[in-house]
């Protein structure tokens, strides 16, 4: 009995989130883009957390994550000259 209530009381307690900011000089060059938004956790205990969102929603618990993930991205660029137009109708 004395086991369950001591679990009960700290599975309850939970994080307090802290506020949204954006990242620090020493975050962008460790490579977190200035776009992106950062949120301190504190956690149980007096731990802290970070997490780096993306614009498009993306969450990442740490920068080497992050960068992994650019890493694997394929940026596509736009160019009006070299346009696939096999889908284009004309009358």
């Amino acid at each position: 009995m004395l086991l369950s209530t001591g679990v009960r009381l700290v599975c309850t307690v939970r994080a307090t989130e802290g506020e949204v900011r954006r990242p620090t000089e020493s975050e962008m060059t460790k490579g977190v883009p200035e776009w992106f938004s950062v949120l301190d956790v504190n956690t149980l205990f007096g731990h802290n957390d970070t997490y780096y969102f993306s614009t498009d929603g993306q969450k990442f618990s740490s920068i080497k994550k992050l960068m992994k993930w650019r890493e694997n991205l394929q940026f596509e660029t736009y160019d009006p000259y070299n346009e696939d137009k096999s889908d284009i109708v004309t009358f």
